[in-house]
């Protein structure tokens, strides 16, 4: 395995990994990772809070850096070790085969080559220019290059700041969306919590109230019961007595048995009679309070479906995301629309629409009147 050239690996380590470039005035993040300085303000640009490292995208809590001045100084050994080092290398190159200063320049073969090799059959019908002139042309068409290289970079890079940008946005209003559901939802919570406590806590009050007035009955028809049994016995006791003992006071002993003979059967039955009325009365008033209750709450909630037709006539139409045309831009809910001036990165999809601004709905519609709304009659906006 070839040893790796420790000038090369130290020109890689003092290089930015944003502009690829030596360090400019370079600092270090909490999670140890190196930039200029210049190259991570302009990727933090727009954000207030959750940075994040342009490298390993560690979520930063604070826009926090510290100027690296070690790393400032092996960046300047790293420029005077590659000085040294193309010099070095530019003296020592010398011809191959004649050992003599590589000073020309064949065109045809595109490579320097020494006085002696100008005078070879092989060089000597070619076309031959000193070789300083000809690294100055050459370096005009690199520079030419390299500018048109870093234009591109600098392109990119801007595309590049946006898209974190965008995509930072993205992230504040999803989080702003779900603690947004979350209050509403804990809310909706709470309520049904506390009308569960009360619906119990009546149940319970009620089944107080039966289970008392059910110990009163039982307990009256006891003592019916119980004064009925001695009614019996005394009566049978009578029956066995002697015809001319049994006649006496006859009358009386009739009147006796004869009043309030279903008196008390009358009242424990009322009593019942009450208790079941009262207890009928108190159930239907529970029921209508939960029937209230449901009536009261949206229809996804007591359905468990969607709602596609608001109470105002209009329709809630979800936008399909995979035939959005590239330069249109989709809100998190996928129920807003919005031009881009970016063409957006968008993964291939046989329905995407590329050439015309337009958009498929996830609804369809199979009966009825429709009419449509649009702030910017450039976009079209179609149902599928």
């Amino acid at each position: 395995m070839a040893t790796e050239n420790p000038v090369e690996s130290l020109q890689e380590e003092a290089t930015c990994p944003i502009c690829l470039e030596y360090f400019k005035a370079p600092v270090i993040l909490d999670c140890g990772h190196n930039f200029c300085r210049l190259c991570v303000t302009q990727c933090w640009q727009g954000s207030d809070a959750n940075f994040s490292c342009p490298q390993c995208r560690e979520i930063l809590q604070h826009r926090n850096f510290r100027p690296n001045r070690q790393l400032a100084n092996v960046v300047e050994l790293a420029k005077q070790l590659s000085l040294q080092a193309a010099k070095g290398a530019e003296g020592e190159r010398v011809c191959e085969t004649h050992g003599e200063e590589l000073k020309l320049f064949c065109e045809e073969d595109q490579t320097p080559i020494c006085l002696v090799c100008d005078r070879s059959k092989e060089h000597r019908p070619h076309t031959v220019v000193p070789v300083e002139e000809a690294a100055q042309e050459y370096k005009k068409k690199i520079q030419t290059h390299l500018k048109s290289l870093k234009k591109e970079r600098e392109k990119l890079q801007e595309i590049k700041v946006t898209d974190t940008q965008r995509s930072w946005e993205h992230l504040k209003q999803t989080e702003a969306e779900r603690l947004k559901i979350m209050f509403e939802f804990e809310q909706l919570h709470q309520f049904l919590r506390e009308q569960e406590r009360l619906l119990l806590a009546w149940l319970a009050e009620l089944d107080q109230e039966i289970v008392k007035l059910q110990d009163e009955n039982v307990t009256k028809l006891s003592k019916e019961i119980s004064r009925l049994s001695e009614q019996i016995s005394e009566l049978e006791g009578k029956s066995r007595q002697p015809a001319s003992e049994f006649l006496q006071d006859i009358r009386s002993t009739m009147n006796k048995f004869e009043e309030g003979k279903f008196q008390q059967r009358l009242e424990a039955s009322s009593d019942l009679e009450r208790s079941l009325s009262h207890f009928c009365q108190k159930n239907f008033a529970v029921k209508l309070t939960l029937n209230k209750l449901k009536d009261s709450l949206p229809l996804e909630l007591k359905t468990g479906k969607g709602k596609s037709m608001g109470s105002d006539g209009k329709a809630s139409v979800t936008l399909d995301q995979d035939t959005a045309h590239p330069r249109l831009l989709l809100s998190v809910d996928r129920k807003i629309l919005t031009w881009d001036v970016i063409r957006l990165n968008l993964p291939e999809h046989p329905q995407r629409f590329d050439s015309s601004p337009c958009v498929l709905g996830c609804e369809g519609f199979i009966t009825g009147r429709r009419c449509w709304e649009v702030e910017n009659k450039s976009l079209v906006f179609l149902v599928n």
